[in-house]
């Protein structure tokens, strides 16, 4: 079971630097980092030679593992058979990097069972036990996993939660209701996983279908080119002029350049934004709807 609804409220620090966001939990040494693949290296400084556990995350697949040493064993997995398990990462550790190698196992083991008792994620990672682990690490594991699950509710993610359960039905109705869409802007805040992108509108445009969030993000990026922008507000790991590694989904722009499109629902957001702001446009120019 989650401790996260059994807690009571406690104060976040939550701070987000070049994609990567960190999430402190006040009063604790225990923190969170959420980013996208390609911000790998961004969050080099608070992985390298860290002990901690980890999820790679491809919309509902999921891999867990542990390691002493954060950024070499997630370097590593860029081009292993994991690779296309990874869309977005999530880090557990310890600000002051006290977490053991067997607290982190316990905690891998206690992240698997969750995981895989939710049923929300198809879990890449087989059954792990450690059963000699001395009973005061499985007590410390304990208090961080607690402090790792209110973590997640900071960023309001539902990667710990279970899957909705359905309740007994009655007789279905005659009708059944169709799923309303709904409209926002780039300017409000929204949190848009496990949202569908149905359309999108650009500068006062016509209402555009949407088929996934990487749309809005190249056709945002053609638009900016038709402006006669160079999009140099993107960072290098999403914009370049040479191709990405084999295996990255990737979309080749009207200008020649190459545009990472692997990228989770709110980094795209997070991406749009950063090109209205460079180039001084309100967040307002950007409408979208979602299921």
């Amino acid at each position: 079971m989650c401790p996260v609804n059994a807690m009571g409220l406690r104060s976040f620090r939550l701070t987000m630097e070049n994609g990567v966001r960190v999430v402190r939990l006040v009063h604790t040494n225990a923190m969170m980092l959420c980013f996208d693949r390609p911000d790998l290296e961004a969050a080099r400084s608070y992985l390298d030679q860290k002990t901690g556990v980890y999820f790679l995350q491809n919309e509902n697949r999921l891999y867990i593992g542990m390691s002493d040493t954060l950024f070499q064993r997630l370097n590593n997995h860029l081009n292993d058979q994991y690779a296309a398990y990874w869309a977005r990462t999530w880090v557990f550790l310890t600000s002051d990097n006290i977490l053991t190698s067997d607290e982190a196992k316990e905690l891998e083991r206690k992240f698997a069972d969750l995981i895989r008792e939710g049923g929300r994620f198809e879990l890449c990672t087989q059954r792990v036990s450690y059963p000699n682990l001395h009973m005061d690490y499985r007590i410390s594991a304990d208090i961080y996993f607690r402090d790792f699950c209110l973590l997640t509710q900071a960023i309001y993610a539902e990667i710990l939660l279970p899957q909705s359960r359905e309740p007994v039905q009655a007789p279905p109705p005659a009708v059944e209701p169709v799923p309303q869409e709904t409209q926002h802007s780039l300017g409000e805040f929204y949190n848009p996983t496990f949202r569908r992108l149905c359309a999108f509108s650009l500068f006062a445009g016509p209402k555009q279908p949407a088929a996934s969030w990487r749309n809005l993000l190249v056709a945002l990026c053609e638009e900016m080119i038709r402006r006669g922008h160079d999009l140099s507000a993107l960072p290098p790991t999403v914009l370049r002029p040479q191709p990405f590694p084999m295996g990255t989904a990737q979309k080749t722009l009207s200008n020649g350049l190459y545009l990472n499109v692997n990228l989770s629902a709110q980094s795209v957001l997070d991406h749009c934004h950063k090109i209205l702001a460079a180039y001084r446009y309100p967040d307002t120019q950007v409408r979208y709807w979602t299921k």
